[in-house]
């Protein structure tokens, strides 16, 4: 499956077929995820400000991306659940109040994580509220017993943290 993103939509390439989803939408399908959940885009930790040089967003972006895919194709439910570990812990970092201590940080030596960087990144405040609702996403997927869902919510935290990325300068 490949991405493509403009500024106003997102091109999902699947065996030759394109399908086209507007970003607006995708934001308000994890808005309203999000509000069914009964979850509220809080604080997601105490962060120190990065430090200068030493982050690079869009590479933690790929990393977590590359999880998210790992996470949809995977045969077993723990695997899945694994891999979207991975993508939270790339999402707050080890500061953050849901990085999980016993399982792998991707993303460790890239950046402080994906929340913590993006708000100093070129057009990255902008993302905040996307990035915040896909971290619950990651880590309500990471939760699901059901393989399916877990594999469909794994498809969705890729596609919006690819989307992310393409769009930062």
């Amino acid at each position: 499956m490949q991405y493509r993103s403009t500024s106003s939509d997102l091109r999902v390439h699947r065996g030759g077929l394109a399908v086209k989803r507007s970003v607006p939408g995708l934001v308000v399908l994890i808005g309203v995820l999000g509000i069914l959940a009964g979850s509220t885009f809080a604080q997601y930790g105490t962060y120190d400000q990065p430090p200068a040089g030493g982050s690079d967003v869009k590479t933690q972006l790929r990393t977590a991306v590359v999880h998210a895919n790992n996470a949809a194709g995977s045969e077993s439910i723990r695997n899945v659940q694994s891999h979207l570990t991975h993508v939270v812990n790339c999402l707050e970092g080890p500061r953050g109040r849901n990085y999980a201590q016993a399982e792998l940080n991707p993303c460790q030596g890239q950046g402080s994580g994906i929340l913590v960087d993006l708000r100093s990144a070129p057009g990255g405040a902008a993302w905040m509220a996307v990035v915040e609702a896909t971290d619950d996403l990651a880590l309500k997927g990471a939760k699901m017993t059901d393989i399916t869902a877990a594999r469909n919510v794994a498809r969705g935290v890729g596609a919006l943290l690819s989307t992310v990325g393409e769009s930062l300068r």
